[in-house]
């Protein structure tokens, strides 16, 4: 992953992934700030993707995902980051 901005002399602190199912596309980026940003940011994109992939994974296959009212995959994008 590349940054344009910033400190160019200091670790890029922002961690991200891609989920591609089909025709679900899942991206997610976590800017990290301050002395552990690297942690944070780290944890956060690997607990959300454990979500994902583990917990609630029938949710989040691209035939459940595509098929569910706007107001549910708001509802189970919420507990997920209250997961995280």
């Amino acid at each position: 992953m590349v940054s344009k901005k910033g400190h160019s002399s200091l670790a890029n602190q922002d961690s991200a992934f891609t989920l591609v199912d089909g025709d679900l596309k899942i991206f997610c980026v976590a800017d990290g700030h301050g002395v552990n940003g690297d942690k944070v940011s780290s944890f956060a994109v690997s607990m959300l993707l454990n979500y994902i992939r583990n917990v609630k994974s029938s949710f989040f296959s691209a035939q459940s995902f595509g098929n569910s009212p706007r107001s549910e995959i708001e509802l189970e994008l919420k507990r997920a980051f209250k997961y995280v």
